[in-house]
């Protein structure tokens, strides 16, 4: 709005030149300031003329952006809400086979492109949320390009016994690398026994005696 009054200004201006140029007859008879004057404002109008087209011009580069910004974002929810489904599907089927549908699944939900909540309804004990870690990884390993995944046995204290074997089991049958460290593999049952899905997954069993390096560190 400044650059259009300014224009408005100029033009009279250069108007009001004009008819004084007009007034002093053929342009051999002009004083040279007089020229100069009209050289500068006309020079100055085609610069303020060229900065308005480039405001204008920028402001509708803007609105273009907002509106692509728009596009971008409703795409990307809707592969998000893609991604969502079939991993919740997945998460759920994987649940009831691990631990029982009785027990809550997990849920992913995608609020937008920068935010997501992954929960379990009705239970946000240690124990469930664990299970959830669980049973997202084995649904990454079947779903993308992740190699392996990795669990300490912190995790695995969190969760019931009989649930721990249900996620092994489910564990098992990936056809991905998949690293568990498991301590007391006797602990899972009461008759002591150690679960088959732990017999029969077990590559490494450290214990007094049968240290990783042949001795046990933290001793004097």
């Amino acid at each position: 709005e400044d650059t259009e009054l300014a224009i408005e200004l100029l033009d009279k201006q250069i108007d009001d030149v004009r008819a004084e140029i007009d007034e002093a007859g053929p342009i051999s008879s002009l004083p040279k300031v007089a020229l100069d004057r009209v050289g500068e404002l006309t020079a100055e109008l085609t610069h303020l003329n060229e900065a308005n087209a480039a405001f204008e011009r920028t402001a509708e580069l803007k609105n273009q952006l907002k509106v692509m910004k728009r596009r971008c974002d409703s795409e990307k929810m809707d592969s998000f809400s893609q991604i969502e489904s079939r991993i919740n599907k997945e998460i759920e089927e994987l649940n009831n086979r691990a631990v029982g549908p009785d027990k809550t699944s997990p849920l992913l939900e995608i609020k937008n492109p920068k935010s997501y909540n992954f929960i379990v309804p009705k239970d946000g004990g240690a124990g469930s949320k664990n299970r959830a870690v669980f049973l997202f990884d084995i649904t990454l390993l079947a779903q993308t390009a992740l190699p392996l995944v990795v669990h300490d046995s912190v995790g695995l204290k969190q969760i019931e016994d009989k649930n721990t074997v249900g996620l092994l089991n489910a564990y098992a049958g990936s056809t991905k690398q998949v690293f568990v460290a498991i301590d007391k593999a006797e602990s899972y049952f009461a008759s002591g026994e150690t679960p088959e899905v732990i017999k029969d997954n077990t590559v490494l069993e450290l214990s007094e005696g049968n240290e990783l390096f042949g001795w046990s560190w933290n001793t004097n």
